[in-house]
């Protein structure tokens, strides 16, 4: 459809980069650093408790989430960003298509389990997040690689329900979130902490001002 009807090219759509797998490899790390950074805050305030899966860990359905996280964070990040959100900003701006799409991976989790205010704020600050990497990068691989393993590491890491879904039960630890919603996400999970929100408001603050640098310096 990208290709045929609305005449992109791959470059267009972020998928002409030289160093792609360096590119991927960071955002694995992104994903994977950014989601252990929120839940150690929540366990060094108490609202977490981190235990290693005594439960039998099934190593064999691990495996098989991988390279199905893999595919459902790419397939999200390549319709959201790669194809909606350029296409909006070639109409009107960028900033325009940022928020519009980011507004719109908010609406996708509407029938989410749990799903709240907090939920829809933080998606929306989540998918701004990928918005800005993929601005920034004009890649689509790490912004891709970031949202697969965000949810992976939730899932599968800490065995936290991902955006209102059970725990997949083949995780390396368990979590268990104690307290008020505002700061355990409630049944849609972390991603409706206000730990997450002032993790991605932070993050995404940091991504605009080092755009707003390299715009100014050239």
């Amino acid at each position: 459809f990208a290709r045929k009807i609305l005449k992109r090219t791959n470059l267009s759509l972020g998928l002409v980069d030289e160093k792609k797998f360096i590119s991927y490899a960071k955002g694995i790390l992104l994903g994977f650093f950014l989601l252990s950074i929120i839940v150690l805050i929540l366990k060094l305030t108490g609202f977490a408790e981190i235990n290693k899966n005594t439960g039998g860990f099934n190593k064999k359905l691990f495996l098989v989430f991988l390279p199905a996280w893999i595919i459902q964070g790419f397939e999200e990040e390549f319709l959201l960003r790669a194809i909606l959100m350029n296409q909006m900003a070639a109409g009107s701006k960028v900033e325009i298509g940022m928020v519009a799409n980011s507004l719109i991976f908010s609406i996708f989790h509407l029938g989410n389990a749990g799903f709240s205010i907090m939920a829809f704020i933080n998606i929306f600050l989540m998918g701004l997040v990928f918005s800005l990497i993929f601005y920034m990068k004009d890649s689509i691989y790490p912004a891709a690689a970031a949202h697969s393993f965000w949810n992976m590491t939730m899932g599968n890491i800490f065995g936290i329900a991902v955006s209102g879904n059970r725990p997949p039960g083949a995780s390396l630890f368990t979590t268990k979130l104690e307290g008020p919603a505002i700061m355990t996400g409630g049944g849609f999970g972390l991603e409706a902490s206000l730990v997450s929100s002032l993790v991605l408001g932070v993050l995404a603050i940091i991504l605009i001002r080092k755009i707003k640098q390299r715009e100014s310096a050239s």
